[in-house]
């Protein structure tokens, strides 16, 4: 029996993982790719795919590989890429979902105290009421379609 804290260096659960539901890991090339092939005892019946190739690209190439056909799907792009995927002569389409991602936004309100290890003193502009609000203010595109954009 694995101890959780175990798994990360556990060799035999990083070369030979149980699998993926309907899927059975077949081969894993390490920071390069993984071959998924079907599981035909799997409990909701057979997967609709023989076999998924899922492959490590560089995010500059994307475009390039989708566009030579060399793979079907890609996930996470960016928003230029993206831009470049609808601006395709291949064909390309672009589906996209609601973000499951959040952001913070945080601000150093306190000295820190490095002697102490702990917070000092409050700096003197977020004494100022406004202060955190102007600095909002600044941040953000007014209608708020680019919110965030720049940390995609």
């Amino acid at each position: 029996m694995y101890q959780f804290k175990d798994l990360a260096k556990s060799d035999k659960i990083r070369k030979y993982p149980i699998g993926i539901g309907p899927y059975k890991v077949k081969k894993i090339v390490p920071g390069e790719a993984v071959q998924l092939v079907k599981f035909d005892d799997y409990w909701q019946g057979k997967p609709a795919l023989d076999k998924i190739n899922l492959k490590v690209i560089d995010q500059a190439q994307i475009i390039k590989v989708m566009e030579k056909g060399d793979i079907d799907v890609a996930n996470d792009a960016t928003g230029a890429m993206a831009k470049d995927a609808k601006s395709s002569n291949a064909g390309l389409k672009v589906l996209s979902a609601p973000s499951l991602d959040y952001g913070l936004i945080g601000f150093v309100s306190h000295d820190y105290d490095k002697k102490a290890n702990k917070t000092g003193k409050v700096r003197p502009n977020m004494k100022t009421k406004n202060y955190v609000k102007q600095c909002f203010m600044q941040l953000i595109e007014k209608n708020g379609s680019k919110l965030f954009q720049w940390l995609r």
